[in-house]
């Protein structure tokens, strides 16, 4: 079973992470660690989180907010450290079904071409629609659009190659990341 280092961004996001890590708790998959970082939130959530979360997940507190970018680049470094196979980056305001990652490391292991796979990511408040499917980078337009905001009902479930994925979740091979590097940290987004 290929190891995998679960890499989730915590700012000002106390209940929402508790709940992805309890989620976690649930899973099929056995051969995970979990490393939280903390992206300096106030009201030492660092440190509520060690307390009640360090026996399950590492728990790394920023000096400072480093963004989407700068957060999980600091995860990834701890990642290419431990030398697992596979890092999944995982949004902490996410839930996830208890077999979610047995199929993307399964699939993994059959798919030689891709680099990064990630699973069809639906609302939390309406859990048969669509909210990312990956999406399309159109080279014409310079622009891409996202496969979103459709019904369960209304997709087929067959596995599709895409131009990009949602930073919410995507589980990427190690040697993708030692071949391409970290996030570029001018890139701050939101968090």
């Amino acid at each position: 079973m290929p190891t995998v280092t679960l890499i989730i961004l915590n700012w000002n996001g106390y209940k929402d992470t508790s709940e992805l890590l309890e989620s976690l708790s649930k899973i099929s998959y056995r051969n995970f660690n979990v490393v939280v970082i903390d992206n300096k939130s106030s009201h030492k959530e660092a440190e509520q989180l060690e307390k009640v979360y360090g026996n399950k997940a590492h728990i790394i507190p920023c000096k400072e907010n480093l963004g989407f970018s700068g957060g999980n680049n600091v995860g990834i470094k701890y990642f290419l450290e431990k030398k697992a196979d596979y890092i999944l980056l995982l949004n902490n305001d996410t839930t996830v079904n208890p077999d979610f990652l047995e199929i993307l490391v399964n699939r993994f292991e059959t798919e030689n071409q891709a680099g990064i796979l990630a699973p069809r990511i639906n609302y939390y408040d309406e859990p048969e629609k669509i909210w990312s499917d990956g999406g399309k980078i159109s080279r014409i337009r310079g622009s891409g659009f996202a496969y979103s905001d459709k019904m369960e009902t209304e997709v087929e479930n067959a596995d599709k190659s895409v131009t990009f994925v949602s930073g919410c979740c995507m589980l990427i091979k190690r040697d993708v990341l030692l071949k391409v590097g970290l996030f570029d940290e001018n890139y701050f987004l939101y968090i």
